[in-house]
């Protein structure tokens, strides 16, 4: 694995850490901070007491060869044990690694795919219907969705943007009749723990980009 490829799953799948890993970052961090401070004693004598220093001999070996080190281990570890979770965010021009999973425009060839996005569907909830197939439920905010386009479910933990391969019009909520904005998009692409996870989510109201690949 590269440095590029390393830094962005460290900085941005912090929530995959296992409790070691979690514990050296903590512990690295306090020991930095303390280099700021008039009395780095004392301050580290405060950080152990609230438990930010590890003497533990398994964590402090995931630093001993520094830091880079410490973040390229981690990052393949987490590829490894929890790669489905991880969206890596190429541009669709040069393929190159963006700067975070939600960015639009290619730090390295400068390809801008803002435009791309043609709708935003408001998530409501995510259940099985129509006899086991796949729908995210929700309601179109702006833009026209259509068969064939993408949804970007980053910001809701599942770290792909599959393709919506069916649309039904639903009741929903409080609602006594069809709206032709209150909908179900289907999609295919998902694992079971992935599903789990969406069907976990129900009423957060996030606001989804619909995507147009050509």
């Amino acid at each position: 694995m590269d440095r590029e490829k390393a830094k962005y799953i460290f900085n941005y799948y912090s929530d995959l850490f296992n409790e070691k890993e979690k514990k050296a970052l903590k512990h690295y961090i306090t020991l930095y901070k303390s280099e700021n401070y008039d009395n780095p004693e004392s301050y580290l004598q405060v950080s152990d007491q609230q438990g930010w220093i590890s003497r533990n001999s398994e964590v402090l070996s995931l630093l001993e060869n520094g830091y880079e080190s410490f973040q390229l281990n981690t990052a393949s570890r987490i590829i490894k044990d929890s790669g489905e979770f991880v969206f890596l965010n190429t541009c669709i021009k040069c393929n190159q690694l963006a700067r975070t999973p939600i960015a639009r425009q290619c730090h390295h060839c400068g390809y801008d795919w803002h435009d791309m996005i043609v709708a935003k569907f408001k998530f409501y909830s995510a259940k099985e219907l129509n006899k086991g197939n796949f729908y995210i439920l929700g309601e179109i905010k702006s833009g026209l969705i259509k068969i064939g386009n993408y949804i970007d479910l980053v910001i809701t933990g599942v770290n792909l943007k599959p393709r919506i391969s069916a649309i039904e019009f639903v009741n929903y909520g409080s609602h006594n009749s069809k709206n032709e904005n209150n909908i179900a998009l289907g999609i295919d692409e998902l694992n079971t723990e992935q599903k789990e996870f969406l069907k976990s989510k129900n009423e957060i109201y996030l606001l989804l980009d619909i995507l147009y690949y050509n």
